[in-house]
């Protein structure tokens, strides 16, 4: 890893540009099955008209932090270049494809550009310009002001939850969160094994108190497939319905389709926690 020396802030959200650079991050090293190492480079630039190329469409004389992400990968096909941030479009036999996509979705969010630049048997490289706060001021010490965690307190809740998304790192994501705040969790990539896990946790001592349901899975039983399944086997399972397609009409009218609740993708992890808590206290209620 190489940072530059002072380094300027960005105005971002925390967990979607960390789920970012762990979307490039993750997909660096599955292009190296045989092993390989992962460059990060992280530097401030300056956007002057006469310097810049010309498919880069930054502000002029802007200002940026620029993080350079190079794997020594087999590389990407040119043909498939113009593709790589389409949703759904993968490289790999198992990929989903929405890795990418959601990296170059926050990235655009956040004023932000996102670059790949590839050569076969050579490696890989993505390029993220964030833009950059150059102001120098001196922050206050608060005085341990009330916060939107206050009432999240680390490892004060319980519940058994069961996961269902086709993103391994997103899973993965997910249960490091919720287990640090005090849930049980398990978590599958498979709509057809929720149902199996669910359905054996009824039998047992110890069933699950809700679900969190991926819309979106690809090759396989949706979230919107799994609810009604899960309301034959139990009419009062508690379920939540999380997708990043805001439109859909889905997360609009989630009650419609026997969600108790919903949360948009990326995960902000304060909205889900929120809305795992209401979910959970209206169950008990």
């Amino acid at each position: 890893m190489e940072l530059g020396d002072g380094l300027w802030r960005i105005e971002a959200d925390t967990d979607q540009i960390s789920q970012v650079f762990q979307n490039i991050i993750i997909n660096a090293d599955q292009a190296m099955p045989d092993g390989g190492v992962v460059f990060i480079k992280a530097a401030n630039m300056t956007t002057e008209p006469d310097q810049m190329p010309d498919n880069l469409a930054l502000s002029p004389d802007g200002s940026y932090v620029r993080i350079d992400i190079l794997d020594q990968g087999g590389g990407i096909a040119p043909e498939q270049m113009s593709k790589i941030f389409d949703p759904y479009f993968s490289t790999k036999d198992e990929g989903t494809g929405l890795g990418l996509a959601t990296a170059h979705s926050v990235i655009t969010q956040h004023g932000g550009i996102i670059t790949v630049e590839s050569r076969l048997g050579q490696g890989t490289t993505f390029t993220v310009y964030l833009p950059a706060i150059t102001t120098v001021f001196e922050e206050p010490t608060p005085e341990e002001p009330e916060t939107e965690f206050t009432a999240l307190d680390v490892g004060e809740h319980d519940g058994h939850i069961l996961v269902l998304d086709d993103e391994e790192m997103i899973l993965s994501l997910v249960k490091q969160i919720l287990t640090r705040f005090g849930y049980s969790v398990v978590v599958t990539t498979d709509g057809a094994e929720t149902l199996s896990l669910y359905q054996e946790a009824l039998m047992t001592q110890h069933p699950f108190d809700m679900v969190i349901l991926d819309l979106t899975v690809p090759g396989g039983k949706s979230g919107k497939d799994v609810i009604q399944e899960l309301r034959a086997l139990n009419p009062d399972v508690h379920a939540i319905v999380s997708s990043d397609y805001y439109n859909d009409p889905v997360l609009a009218n989630y009650r419609e389709y026997g969600f108790d609740g919903m949360v948009a993708k990326p995960y902000k992890v304060h909205d889900l926690l929120q809305v795992i808590q209401r979910t959970l206290t209206g169950s008990s209620s």
